[in-house]
């Protein structure tokens, strides 16, 4: 249910003056702290859910696997943005592949979990299919590509299916988990167009800072439409 965005690997370090601690030169203090704290909500997430869930294929056990996934983004974000005047350019290239895979199983995770949550049937197998499908897809072009385009692609369609489905949950049945993840999907386009718009409220605070604590409220809406899913 964690936003994938909030991954904190998502822009790129900025030219800000790094700190000093010791001999470590930390590039953004800021991004690193709240990469770190969105991993740490996720792990918090992830744990609720997963004791709610029936199982890992339950919607609640898909959405607990979005926010394991995510948190393992962000602990990868977390130490690039900290840490890149201390990374070899081999050791950046690897630690953005883990963090292209990573999101890509959030993304497959919260429109899995959706479809389990919202559809049933032939329809829920089919769309299940699908949703695999795109996620091989999706492994087989950031194999050989690095941009961020494709992770902004995938994730997005992904969360935009899963709004629809919660929608179409809501109107047909009165989903209690609908209203909460509609209103995630809406928090998280404020906190990117926070991050398009580069509005950064300090210069040791930038704009992606600033998408990390807005994102943490989109999490927490994710979380508690997560604990409100009933499979179809």
């Amino acid at each position: 249910g964690c936003s994938a965005w909030s991954a904190g690997a998502s822009g790129r370090v900025s030219e800000m003056r790094p700190i000093e601690v010791g001999a470590v030169r930390i590039t953004e203090p800021a991004t690193m702290a709240t990469d770190l704290l969105i991993a740490i909500i996720c792990v918090i997430f992830a744990v609720d859910v997963e004791r709610a869930a029936g199982s890992l294929v339950s919607a609640r056990g898909l959405w607990a696997l979005s926010f394991a996934s995510t948190a393992i983004a962000a602990v990868i974000g977390s130490v690039v943005h900290g840490f890149a005047l201390h990374l070899g350019v081999a050791a950046k290239n690897r630690l953005w592949k883990a963090t292209q895979y990573a999101m890509g199983l959030t993304s497959l995770a919260i429109l899995a979990a959706a479809i389990v949550a919202f559809a049933d049937g032939a329809a829920q197998r089919w769309l299940v299919g699908l949703a695999v499908a795109k996620f091989a897809v999706y492994a087989a072009i950031v194999r050989r590509r690095d941009d961020y385009s494709v992770v902004v692609a995938d994730y997005g369609a992904s969360m935009i299916a899963m709004a629809a489905l919660a929608i179409v949950g809501w109107v047909r049945s009165g989903a209690a988990a609908a209203p909460w993840l509609v209103a995630g999907v809406a928090v998280s386009g404020l906190a990117v167009a926070v991050q398009v718009k580069k509005v950064s409220p300090h210069a040791r605070f930038n704009h992606n800072d600033l998408y990390h604590l807005i994102q943490i409220a989109a999490l927490y809406l994710f979380y508690r439409g997560g604990l409100l899913f009933v499979d179809g």
